[in-house]
């Protein structure tokens, strides 16, 4: 899924999507990285969410953030050089 999501953002980059676009894909590849994560977490009594899981969780996100909005960069600038 992560290629998928990563393609579609470069796709929307080179469409023109709207700016806040990456962010729509950052959560999806969040929500798809972290979703058995949670599960897991819910269903076993022993495992809580800890501090540490807090920070993996919050840097997950932005560098999903960050990647996606690179993807929809490079989507971008593809499209500035093919119209130019």
């Amino acid at each position: 899924m992560f290629g998928i999501v990563m393609l579609l953002a470069a796709a929307a980059g080179w469409a023109g999507a709207p700016w806040w676009f990456p962010l729509l894909a950052g959560a999806a590849l969040s929500i798809e990285g972290w979703w058995a994560r949670l599960n897991i977490t819910g269903r076993h009594r022993g495992l809580t969410w800890s501090n540490k899981i807090t920070t993996y969780f919050i840097t997950g996100v932005l560098s999903n953030i960050c990647l996606a909005a690179a993807s929809y960069g490079l989507g971008w600038l593809l499209r500035c050089y093919t119209f130019a």
